[in-house]
């Protein structure tokens, strides 16, 4: 048979082996040994574009206002020349203003201070008893728990109570508080936190409200009463 000797001559000539033939005469399938590169890690630090992203997300957040002494939501605002009578809650606060431009009193009630709705009621009453040594006008300040309609001592259950009043030129004004009670009033006397020489405004803190008359007073400070 010369027609075997020929093919294997060809194949010889051309310098290559003959691929192994399978018992059924097929050519076996070629498979690759080379080895894939393996995959990068995936890397642990933030990209440039995501230290921007999460910078520009912190800046924009609203930062928490201590004044309020919570959440941060912006005051009820109240105005009236001669008085404001209102209830207000737990949350938001409020701002009472009493007067006319230039002769202010400021009433500011920081959100959380109640643990509970009060009803409030802050006037200016020509009427009011005073301690003496008085500066500016008298204000009536009364808060009371509904559905009760008497006066009661509502104590802050979070930050102060901020009351402004006029004090003019008075660099050594004091508030004088004279508590309503039972056929007499208890007076204690407080120095400001501060006095706004330009405006003429000083500026109190307040724990607790009630049935109270309110003035600003020259009279020398008193330790509260036991």
């Amino acid at each position: 048979m010369w027609i075997p000797v020929v093919a294997g001559f060809t194949l010889l000539a051309c310098g290559e082996s003959p691929p192994p033939v399978t018992p059924s005469g097929e050519l076996p399938l070629k498979i690759s040994t080379a080895k894939a590169d393996p995959l990068p890690p995936p890397s642990a630090e933030p990209t440039p574009k995501a230290e921007a992203s999460a910078s520009a997300a912190a800046s924009s957040a609203p930062a928490p206002t201590a004044q309020s002494g919570g959440g941060g939501r912006p005051p009820v605002l109240k105005m009236d020349p001669n008085e404001i009578t209102d209830t207000f809650g737990v949350s938001p606060g409020a701002k009472l203003e009493l007067g006319t431009e230039g002769d202010l009193a400021i009433l500011r009630i920081p959100e959380n201070a109640f643990a509970t709705g009060v009803n409030v009621t802050f006037k200016i009453d020509p009427k009011g008893k005073v301690a003496g040594a008085l500066i500016g006008k008298i204000y009536h300040l009364t808060s009371m728990i509904p559905p009760s309609g008497t006066p009661e001592k509502v104590v802050t259950a979070g930050l102060p109570f901020q009351l402004q009043l006029p004090a003019g030129n008075k660099k050594d004004a004091n508030l004088a508080i004279g508590e309503i009670g039972p056929g007499k009033i208890n007076w204690k006397v407080i120095a400001p936190t501060k006095i706004d020489d330009v405006s003429g405004t000083a500026f109190f803190e307040l724990t607790e409200l009630g049935d109270q008359y309110l003035h600003v007073t020259t009279r020398a400070v008193t330790a509260p009463p036991k």
